[in-house]
C-alpha cells in the first residue's frame, strides 16, 4: 500500500473518532450543538474524512494547514476547559472530545503531517474559524433568549471587554498555531536529517 493511501485511511479511520464523539454525545442534546465542543469535533472530523476521500481519489493529500487549522482549533477547547471547566478534562466520558481527541489530532499532527513547506502565515488561516465562532456565540447571546457560555453572556459582559478577551484568544491560539508548525518542522527536519546520516554512513561502508 502507498504512503497516500495509507495516510488517507488513516484519515478517515481518525475521523470516526472525531465525527462519532460528536454525534453520540450530543444525540440527545441537539439544542447544544452551538457549543464548541460540538463544533470543534464535528469540523475536525470532517476535515480529515473529505481529506481522506480525497487523498483516494486524486492521489495527494490535502493542504498542510488545513491539518494545522483542525490541530489549533481543538486546541482551543483544551485551553477553554482548562480555564472554565476543569472537571471536562478528567471526569468520565467528557474527557474524550475534551482532551483525548484534541490529544489525537496533536500527535497525528506531528507525527504524520509534513510541514516543512508550511510558513508563518499560514498559521493564520487556523484563527479563521475561532474568529467566526467567537463573533456567532456573541451574536448569538444578543439576539437570542439564551447564552452559549454564561461566562460570554454579552448582556452581562460588554461588548469592548469580550472583543479584548477575543483578541488575547486569538493571541493565544496564534502562538500555539507557530508551537505547533515549528514542533512540526523539527521532528520531520530532525528525522529527514536523521535518515540522510544512516544513509551516508551505509554508502561508505559499501565503498570501503
Amino acid at each position: 500500500m502507498t504512503n497516500i493511501k495509507k495516510k488517507a485511511f488513516a484519515n478517515i479511520v481518525l475521523s470516526f473518532l472525531f465525527l462519532g464523539t460528536a454525534i453520540v454525545g450530543y444525540i440527545d442534546c441537539w439544542d447544544k450543538c452551538v457549543e464548541m465542543t460540538f463544533l470543534s469535533n464535528a469540523t475536525t472530523g470532517t476535515v480529515l474524512f473529505l481529506g481522506g476521500v480525497y487523498a483516494l481519489i486524486f492521489k495527494r493529500d490535502i493542504p498542510h494547514f488545513l491539518y494545522l487549522d483542525c490541530a489549533v482549533l481543538m486546541s482551543s477547547v483544551v485551553i477553554a476547559c482548562s480555564l472554565f471547566a476543569p472537571p471536562m478534562l478528567v471526569v468520565g466520558l467528557a474527557i474524550i472530545p475534551h482532551l483525548i481527541n484534541p490529544i489525537a489530532i496533536f500527535v497525528y499532527y506531528l507525527k504524520f503531517c509534513d510541514g516543512r513547506n508550511c510558513r508563518i502565515p499560514h498559521v493564520l488561516t487556523a484563527l479563521v474559524f475561532p474568529t467566526c465562532y467567537y463573533v456567532f456565540m456573541v451574536l448569538f447571546g444578543l439576539m437570542s433568549s439564551r447564552v452559549v457560555y454564561k461566562q460570554f453572556d454579552p448582556n452581562i459582559i460588554s461588548v469592548s471587554n469580550l472583543s479584548l478577551v477575543g483578541v488575547a484568544a486569538l493571541v493565544g491560539l496564534f502562538v500555539v498555531g507557530v508551537v505547533l508548525l515549528f514542533g512540526n518542522k523539527a521532528l520531520h527536519g530532525g528525522l529527514r536529517k536523521r535518515l540522510g546520516k544512516k544513509d551516508k554512513k551505509g554508502e561508505a561502508a559499501i565503498t570501503e
